[in-house]
């Protein structure tokens, strides 16, 4: 008989977040399990480490652009308290990447994220992940078995609900209106990245049809129904590449929704461990997938065309069929 999972309350997992939270997401495999859902190569440097007046849950590097990445694990809803706690290491590392882990985000608080993300530029940039556990619901802590490297039906789950620069709609709107002439090098850099990608689609007769190239961090393709769109991203500032569904509309969280029970299944056909993006109450929802890569360098983009071209038609063949039967 088929098993029925269903999400547990975390503590059924993890009954503390220091004893057993923390170094369980230490671990390199999970730890890297971490790193794809946010779209980044992470290496566990130390664990309850003193920055400043308080111990960081997890420090760690990320190994591409030897950032550090600082992690605060909470297994409640968001509070202030540890909002303060990620200013102050955001203070006291200036470069560093903020990533901050919870059962549950206040809308305030996701928010706050986005805000200071904006704000810091270059300096800080900021994640919240939220992190769920699904299994049969049969077993409590001591037959937890799958989170301690012995494989049963119990399954970790990270959300991720916002992250830098490459998710805020005020960026997104100003790349829009800015006028292509007079371009600054980012902005050229850009529109000759995105120029490249659509003379490669082009040779190679692809599905993905790119009609105007823009100079911003992501372009739009259409995916056969209004308030669905495949976007391609090039982060320049954070070094990274991916490739998303763009739902938007009345409904489109109930879309997501309805999209996530085929998790598994999807994320199966893909090969790809994929980010669901969900803001709580926005017409706007994401599934994305984020890669370390960087654009800024002319010489990796027959490569980084190569994985975008790929991704965008694979999302394309498994997302269109579903997104054409949603209610």
């Amino acid at each position: 008989m088929a098993r029925k999972d269903k999400q547990l309350d975390l503590r059924t997992a993890w009954p503390t977040e220091d004893r057993h939270f923390t170094p369980w997401l230490a671990k390199d495999e999970n730890i890297q399990l971490l790193g794809e859902v946010v779209g980044l190569d992470l290496q566990v440097e130390a664990m309850e480490k003193r920055v400043g007046p308080f111990r960081a849950d997890i420090v760690c590097r990320e190994t591409r652009t030897n950032a550090v990445v600082i992690i605060e694990n909470q297994l409640e809803r968001t509070d202030h308290t540890h909002l303060g706690q990620l200013l102050t290491y955001a203070a006291g590392l200036e470069g560093a990447t903020m990533i901050w882990i919870a059962r549950e985000f206040k809308e305030e608080h996701r928010k706050a994220l986005v805000w200071l993300d904006e704000i810091s530029g270059e300096r800080c940039s900021f994640h919240a992940v939220e992190v769920e556990i699904w299994g049969s619901g049969k077993s409590l802590w001591g037959s937890v078995k799958s989170l301690w490297g012995s494989g049963e039906s119990w399954e970790p789950r990270f959300c991720l609900l916002s992250e830098p620069a490459d998710q805020l709609p005020s960026r997104e709107t100003r790349d829009e209106q800015e006028p292509t002439k007079a371009l600054t090098p980012l902005k050229q850099l850009q529109l000759d990245y995105w120029e490249a990608l659509g003379e490669r689609l082009r040779a190679a007769g692809s599905s993905i049809v790119m009609s105007n190239p823009q100079p911003a961090y992501r372009l739009r393709f259409g995916i056969g129904r209004a308030g669905f769109a495949l976007r391609a991203y090039a982060n320049m500032r954070d070094q990274r590449i991916g490739v998303c569904v763009y739902l938007t509309g009345d409904h489109a969280e109930k879309h997501l929704d309805q999209l996530r029970r085929q998790r598994k299944a999807i994320e199966r056909r893909l090969g790809l461990r994929l980010g669901w993006h969900r803001d709580r109450g926005s017409e706007i929802q994401q599934i994305i997938v984020m890669v370390q890569r960087n654009p800024n360098d002319r010489e990796q983009w027959p490569e980084l065309h190569k994985w975008q071209q790929q991704t965008l038609e694979d999302f394309d063949r498994v997302f269109r069929p579903l997104i054409a039967e949603l209610d």
